[in-house]
């Protein structure tokens, strides 16, 4: 290993070759060393763009068009941006409410699962390109019933890779109740990439009912988990684990207790709400999807099983009969470096956090944890070594509790290290008047920048611990310390839900009455 002072004697271009690799702590680090390496650092536009990709928790994305000088000009208008809510356009886009089964919001794209009234099968999905600086001509095209040629229980999507994932519900008597199938967005065919294009699932028990089944289904570039919950007197919880480019995929977990909803983390880990001996538990499952198999016709013949490396620990509930209780989990793992030249960093895997949503009525609290502090179990454990780790060792430092926000109907409120919700206005405004509040955990950005206010926008910077009182949720006072950024919107808004994505924030307008609504798009 070469020494700080034989590193001084390389030419300029292969150091900053060198230091380029480096992590933004590393590059300060070195800044101290020397005063050579301290004004190349300082001077070096390569460097600084290192710096500043990773203090606001971005990773580059593929070569394109744009320059290293116009990247840096982006991330810095962009982190901007969203330390003030200050956006460059607005827009309105109409959709209808009415039979909407499902809904997705993921990668610039809003998509609905439509059906019949009163039925639970989707026949056609809508797809509305949402406004932004990456899309000239946003469009909207219905994927119709002809198209999909199957009935569909749910759908994800990701519009990066061109991805289209389908639940197809097969009838009561069928062998096997449901089909995953791979469909390319642009022309609804097999996708390209799939291997195979329909995955079967491996039931470890069985059921007569699936009427009442419930789905969630993310992706994470190659990889797509579901956990599928019957919702019928002897249904087991089941994940599933896939490749979707090879349809190799894992062993599935089944629930002793339940699960009750997970989030991935990585390519090879994923994080699971379940609930054991009426303790709800975050279980970080570690994996490798085998690579020594052949795909689809031999999935049956798979032997390799997620493992958990760590069982985190809640506090206690206050009741014991957790059935009464509803967790959700709020999440978005973004695929990366797929051809899209024109989207030059994504979030980095690291940064992202992950918002537990407690309600047992009259009661609700948002639990927010960032992703590393679960992958640090996971990338140092072996199947010898898994581990349960108290509540009272993890929670407060690791943890924040949102308890002032309204009604979390909308699943997409997080994206990277930001969480949106509203608030209530002040001064008695009417219920349905609320404020767009912003949280963002990226630790760089708040200790870099002092809080402010503008004429749109108040910001804060919150360290101190907030408490959820004992007797709610919890039988004992539960704390919790993770720093964070508020920015709010003064000017109060008719909003009944909230979403946010790599771009801005997505405002629903709706009055439950009309089957119209809307989508106000606020764009960075």
């Amino acid at each position: 290993m070469h020494s700080p002072k034989s590193l001084q004697h390389l030419p300029t271009e292969i150091l900053v070759n060198v230091l380029a690799d480096l992590s933004l702590r590393d590059l300060h680090a070195c800044q101290a060393t020397c005063r050579r390496f301290a004004s190349l650092v300082r001077s070096t536009l390569a460097l600084q763009y290192v710096i500043e990709l990773e203090a606001a928790g971005l990773c580059d994305g593929p070569p394109g068009p744009l320059t290293t000088a116009q990247r840096m000009q982006l991330v810095l208008q962009r982190q901007s941006m969203w330390r003030t809510l200050k956006w460059t356009r607005k827009d309105v886009v109409p959709y209808e409410t009415e039979n909407c089964l499902t809904y997705e919001l993921y990668g610039r794209v809003f998509g609905q699962g439509k059906g019949d009234k009163g039925g639970a099968t989707t026949k056609y999905i809508t797809m509305s390109e949402l406004p932004s600086s990456y899309l000239e001509a946003p469009r909207r095209y219905i994927i119709d019933e002809e198209q999909l040629g199957i009935p569909v229980w749910d759908f994800t999507m990701d519009p990066v890779q061109d991805l289209l994932v389908l639940i197809e519900q097969n009838d009561d008597a069928a062998a096997v109740p449901w089909r995953v199938h791979f469909r390319a967005l642009s022309s609804f065919e097999a996708h390209p990439r799939a291997r195979a294009a329909t995955v079967e699932p491996i039931l470890h028990s069985t059921h007569s009912d699936w009427e009442d089944s419930e789905f969630s289904t993310k992706v994470f570039e190659n990889l797509v988990v579901m956990l599928f919950k019957p919702m019928v007197e002897g249904g087991s919880d089941h994940i599933f684990v896939w490749d979707w480019t090879t349809g190799r995929g894992c062993q599935p977990l089944v629930a002793s207790g339940g699960f009750l909803d997970f989030a991935i983390l990585s390519h090879d880990a994923i994080v699971v709400v379940g609930m054991k001996d009426d303790r709800v538990t975050l279980d970080v499952y570690t994996f490798r999807i085998p690579s020594d198999q052949r795909p689809a016709e031999d999935v049956k013949k798979q032997k390799r099983k997620p493992f958990c490396a760590a069982s985190m620990e809640l506090p206690e509930p206050t009741h014991s009969d957790w059935w009464n209780y509803s967790v959700g989990c709020l999440s978005n793992c973004t695929s990366r470096d797929f051809n899209v030249p024109v989207r030059p960093f994504g979030n980095s895997l690291e940064n992202q956090i992950l918002a537990f949503c407690f309600t047992g009525h009259p009661h609700r609290a948002t639990m927010i944890v960032q992703a590393k502090t679960l992958l640090r179990y996971a990338a140092r454990a072996t199947r010898a070594t898994g581990v349960t780790v108290a509540w009272s060792d993890w929670g407060e430092r690791a943890t924040r509790w949102i308890t002032e926000c309204c009604d979390r109907d909308w699943l997409c409120g997080t994206h990277g290290s930001r969480f949106v919700t509203l608030v209530p206005s002040p001064n008695g405004e009417r219920p349905l008047h609320h404020r767009v509040q912003m949280l963002d955990f990226n630790p760089f950005d708040v200790r870099r920048f002092p809080a402010y206010q503008t004429p749109w926008s108040s910001t804060r910077i919150v360290d101190e611990k907030t408490v959820v009182p004992a007797g709610g949720l919890w039988k004992h006072e539960v704390a919790g310390r993770l720093p964070y950024r508020e920015v709010t919107l003064l000017q109060p808004a008719i909003l009944s839900g909230v979403m946010i994505d790599e771009c801005g924030i997505v405002g629903v307008r709706a009055d439950g009455a009309s089957p119209v609504a809307s989508l106000e798009i606020m764009t960075l």
